[in-house]
Parts: C-alpha cells; sequence; structure tokens
C-alpha cells in the first residue's frame, strides 16, 4: 500500500459517544459509511492556505498535496500548509493558480492566469520552451506517459522532447472559455469549453444536448467504467457517448444543477459536487453528505482521491477532508436509542451490546451493525449501567434503579 510521508491531523467528532474498532479496508471509502462516519478535516485561510477558495488539489510522487488558488500555490504536508506568491517566489509572475502536475522527471508544473511555472529541488524557474504560453491563462495540465498536455482557454498544446507545440485541431474546432480536457484515446479529446467539442482524428463534433443546442458552461468531466462520460455544466449533469449529450435530471430522487465537479472512487463510486451538495452515489442510490454542524459541503470547485483513498476537495470554503477509517462511530442516526453509553460487552460470540442510559440495549453484530433493541416495557428500566456475561451465557444486566435482569436463550 503506498504511504504518504506524513501524518493526517483530525479533530474527529468529539460529541459522538461511542468509537467501536472494527476490521475495515485500508483503502478507499467505505460506501456503507456515512458522512458522520468518516474522518473529517476541514482547513481554510487560518491555517494557512493563501486564499479562501481552493481550485486545485494535486498529489506529487513524494507525497505532498499541493492547492492552486487565486491567491497563489500551497504545499500541504498533512500538518503544515507552506504558499508560495510572488512575494516569496519572483519567478511566479502571477499568484492566479489554476492547475499543477508533475511530469515524468518528478518536475511540478503550475499552470497561472500568467503561464507555466516548473518546480524541483526548491528551485524555481520559466523554461524558454514555454514562452508560447507567457502571458496566456493555463486551465489544464496532464502528464502522458513522457509528454505533458496543457491547454489555455483558447488552445490544446504538447510538450515532448524539450519542446511545445500547438496540438492540430480540425479547422470547425473552435471554441474559447476552455475549462479541462481529457483525452479519448490516441486522437480524441473531449474539450470542455464554450461550447465543448467531442474531437477524434480529423473530424470535431459540437456536443449538443437533446434540444440541439450546444453545451455551454461546463465544469467537468468524468470517464465512466462503461465508457460513456459524465459532463457537469451550469445547468445539470449529462451522460454522453460520442452523440448527443443526455440530460439526467434526478439520481435516486436528487434534482442535479450547476455540478461542479465530478469524480469516481476506485470503488468506482461516483462523487458530484454541485453548487449546493457534494452528492454520493452507489449503484442507483444516492446520498447527499451531510454532517451535524458542519457546512463546508458546498460549491466543490475540485474533487481528488489520493494514493490511500481519502476525498479531498476544494471549494469555495477551503481545503475538506473525508478519510476511511477502522473506527466505526455510532449515534442515534445508526440506530442507536440515545447518545450516552453507558455499558459495552463483546460477548462469546463476538456481538456487542450497548447499555444506554435512558435508551434501553441495544445489540451490534461483530461488524457494527444494529441487529436488536430492547427497551422498557420488556427491560425493567431504559437506563442499563452495567452489563456482565455468566459462565454459561447469560446476559446481566444492572438497572440504574430497578435492580437486576437477564437475558437468557434471547429471553429477558
Amino acid at each position: 500500500m503506498c504511504k504518504s510521508p506524513y501524518p493526517f491531523r483530525d479533530d474527529g467528532l468529539l460529541w459522538l459517544l461511542l468509537c467501536l474498532v472494527v476490521t475495515g479496508r485500508l483503502l478507499a471509502l467505505d460506501p456503507e459509511r456515512s458522512a458522520e462516519q468518516y474522518q473529517f478535516s476541514q482547513w481554510n485561510t487560518n491555517h494557512g492556505i493563501p486564499y479562501t477558495s481552493v481550485r486545485h488539489v494535486f498529489q506529487s510522487s513524494d507525497g505532498f498535496l499541493w492547492l492552486g488558488t487565486r491567491g497563489g500555490l500551497a504545499r500541504f504536508d498533512g500538518v503544515n500548509f507552506t504558499p508560495y506568491t510572488h512575494a516569496e517566489v519572483p519567478e511566479m509572475i502571477d499568484d492566479d493558480v489554476w492547475s499543477v502536475s508533475e511530469d515524468s522527471q518528478g518536475v511540478l508544473w503550475v499552470g497561472t492566469s500568467k503561464g507555466i511555472l516548473l518546480h524541483q529541488n526548491g528551485r524555481w524557474w520559466r523554461p524558454e520552451s514555454l514562452r508560447l504560453v507567457e502571458n496566456s491563462k493555463v486551465r489544464w495540465i496532464e502528464r502522458d506517459g513522457e509528454e505533458m498536455y496543457f491547454a489555455t482557454t483558447t488552445g490544446l498544446f504538447c510538450y515532448q522532447a524539450g519542446r511545445a507545440s500547438p496540438v492540430p485541431l480540425p479547422r470547425e474546432v473552435q471554441f474559447k472559455e476552455l475549462r479541462t480536457v481529457r483525452r479519448v484515446g490516441d486522437k480524441g479529446w473531449l474539450i470542455a469549453a464554450q461550447p465543448a467539442w467531442w474531437v477524434q482524428g480529423d473530424s470535431g463534433a459540437m456536443i449538443r444536448d437533446e434540444k440541439n443546442l450546444p453545451l455551454q458552461e461546463v465544469w467537468a468531466v468524468q470517464a465512466m467504467p462503461d465508457h460513456s462520460w459524465l459532463i457537469g455544466s451550469e445547468s445539470g449533469l449529462y451522460s454522453f457517448r460520442g452523440a448527443q449529450a443526455v440530460r439526467i435530471g434526478k439520481i435516486d430522487g436528487y434534482t442535479l444543477q450547476s455540478v461542479r465537479s465530478l469524480l469516481i472512487d476506485r470503488d468506482k463510486n461516483l462523487w458530484i459536487g454541485t453548487r449546493g451538495d457534494l452528492l454520493r452515489v452507489v449503484g442507483h442510490t444516492a446520498s447527499v453528505m451531510e454532517r451535524t454542524g458542519v457546512d463546508a459541503f458546498t460549491n466543490f470547485l475540485h474533487l481528488f482521491e489520493d494514493r490511500e483513498g481519502a476525498l479531498w476537495g476544494g471549494n469555495d470554503t477551503g481545503l475538506v477532508r473525508l478519510g476511511d477509517v477502522k473506527a466505526v462511530n455510532l449515534g442515534r442516526s445508526e440506530g442507536l436509542g440515545a447518545r450516552s453509553v453507558v455499558g459495552v460487552l463483546r460477548d462469546r460470540t463476538g456481538s456487542i451490546w450497548l447499555g444506554l442510559w435512558g435508551g434501553g440495549l441495544t445489540r451490534l453484530s461483530p461488524q457494527g451493525q444494529v441487529e436488536q433493541t430492547f427497551r422498557e416495557g420488556v427491560l425493567a428500566s431504559d437506563s442499563v449501567w452495567n452489563l456482565a456475561e455468566g459462565p454459561d451465557g447469560v446476559l446481566w444486566l444492572g438497572y440504574h434503579t430497578q435492580g437486576l435482569g437477564r437475558i437468557k436463550e434471547g429471553r429477558v
């Protein structure tokens, strides 16, 4: 398993009253868990990010995270942010950072509103070979083997063997305000711009919706496992298979509007960042990521999965991380009758028994799932203070004011 060179701090959810250690996967976010059960971390300008809005997240080969913002570049080691602006790096003539990538030699490429800046081993420079985009906004950079591809708002370029040159596109392909690009095979491109284009070799077709209108204001594109594409735009989400773009109005009852970011994680779960929510789609089931007292799950400009399977999101409030853990937090939303757990016992079968203050008795599976609940009426009281298992497998209950009780062969 790839390990990043730094420990990630996590403040946790201090109000949760139960943490059960169960066996879990070490990679990817478990789709069975709610947002409340993931490790959650959030950072903003108070932590050292140079600008409130984070528009790009990239992990370099040495494990560091690099953030692109309107107010500069930042490197994150899991604990501290190191900002890079014109004040610290004279070669950075513009602090407006749009994209970050890395070439095969470990050189960091930074796309700004004034061309491309390179970085390696503490050195920053602007090579003569990239002067052709010196005064252009570089919105997208991506490595393909030994080659580097990058795009300005109006053109696509390839860097190979120390030389940069425009990528030849069909004459009919004309666009402005390019936001991102995806390669399709050896000679194909999906260009998210105004308008969006589908390019295959020497021919290009403007991507149109069901009303035959050109698709405008495209923010994100994502290749799907079935070889189709998802396109996120200001008008919503579209499915595209090389012909007409078909609007996906709803997923599992959730209306999709203003889709700003898309990601397929390593478990093939779909993440959708809209102007208002972060949505996780597992199969045909959609769930909105929400956490008590947290309003950070809105307007994600970029979604990124790191080598350890954690989900990172850059949005208008800063940087957000969701990580999976072996510890599962349980509360009312998972089926407990109360928030205060005062007794815990694992019996000889591996089941876990919880005595709750005002919530009765709950039995969990060895994996931490709620399987059975006992409340007052069956129990002498809803406040179960102590739990013990006898040598014969009988479970003994100590009530707060009602003495003792027992459960034998499933009967109270």
